[in-house]
């Protein structure tokens, strides 16, 4: 996408927060500015895969992706630069594996069956245990509306020890 390649080829920028003051921000992808035919990346970090980077560089018409997980912080950047080099320079040399495919259309929704084809289809293994996202919301509401009648019971009830019962509403 040509709009964000723009952005994350910036390295660095300047954003005014009000008429004396501006606040500075840096790319911290180095490989942009270290590494002949960069395109762009990003630098990230989760609980689950660690330091973690993607990035891609070009070169004689070629266009290498690079992503790494679970690497020590703050090292991505020297194993994203030994992957692409070695990967410009088996250019050719090396058979594939697969090839990539483009992005996929939006699902287009099928028109809802008859009532009899509906009947006539076995039923889905969520529909069979009652576990569907509507079955669930159902009885998720069903709770919630059984706690409020409760609580309810239970507020009018302790105003029934004689004489004139409170009103919730303050009248």
């Amino acid at each position: 996408m040509p709009a964000f390649m723009k952005y994350d080829r910036v390295t660095s920028a300047q954003f005014k927060i009000s008429k004396k003051k501006s606040v500075g921000l840096w790319n911290q992808n180095s490989l942009l500015a270290t590494y002949p035919g960069a395109l762009g990346g990003k630098i990230g970090w989760t609980s689950a895969a660690g330091a973690t980077y993607v990035g891609m560089a070009e070169r004689g018409g070629h266009t290498l992706v690079v992503t790494l997980l679970h690497c020590p912080a703050l090292t991505e950047i020297n194993p994203a630069k030994q992957l692409l080099n070695w990967g410009f320079k088996v250019d050719g040399k090396v058979s594939p594996v697969g090839t990539l495919v483009g992005p996929q259309p939006p699902a287009t929704p099928s028109p809802a069956p008859s009532r009899t084809a509906a009947a006539a289809r076995p039923a889905t293994r969520d529909q069979a245990a009652g576990s569907g996202p509507s079955v669930l919301a159902a009885v998720g509401f069903s709770a919630m509306a059984l706690v409020a009648a409760g609580l309810g019971f239970a507020y009018s009830r302790r105003g029934r020890g004689g004489g004139r019962r409170p009103n919730p509403f303050g009248s």
